[in-house]
């Protein structure tokens, strides 16, 4: 027997205000972007490579790779020059990259203020469904004579 509850509540929430925070920006919420925006929002002029590699602990071609894509959405600036003959990458985050960051923390902070009202609905739910008459449990019981749905692992 299919239990049509899921579906209604399901249908519920999509009008939930949680559908009312801003979705993320594909480009920021990555972690090893996020890791980069955030080390350079330090407020330095620049970051040298080996530094920006130390900050955030991604390896040589994940930081380039993230950082070329950071810097062809705008969100940071690449500078290569020569020291002493040898080649220096230095990154510093544009105008553009602090405001996504900004808007990607103010997310995240809507995010979290919405989600206790979740919470609460889902508490109401809960509360009527715990009304509702019992149904069979088709639990698969273990060896040691647990309920499947009783473990933890």
């Amino acid at each position: 027997m299919v239990d049509a509850a899921p579906a209604a509540f399901a249908e519920q929430d999509e009008h939930h205000e949680v559908a009312a925070v801003a979705p993320l920006d594909p480009l920021v919420v990555n972690p090893g972007r996020l890791s980069i925006l955030l080390a350079l929002s330090a407020g330095e002029a620049g970051v040298e490579f080996v530094d920006l590699r130390r900050r955030t602990r991604l390896t040589d071609g994940n930081l380039a790779s993230h950082a070329r894509r950071l810097a062809d959405g705008g969100l940071i600036g690449i500078d290569k020059r020569f020291r002493a003959g040898k080649p220096v990458t230095t990154y510093l985050l544009t105008d553009s990259g602090r405001l996504a960051l900004r808007a990607h923390v103010d997310g995240l902070v809507s995010a979290v203020r919405v989600a206790p009202l979740a919470s609460a609905d889902a508490r109401t739910r809960s509360t009527a469904r715990a009304a509702e008459p019992e149904r069979p449990s088709h639990s698969v019981a273990t060896i040691d004579n647990t309920v499947e749905e009783d473990w933890i692992d």
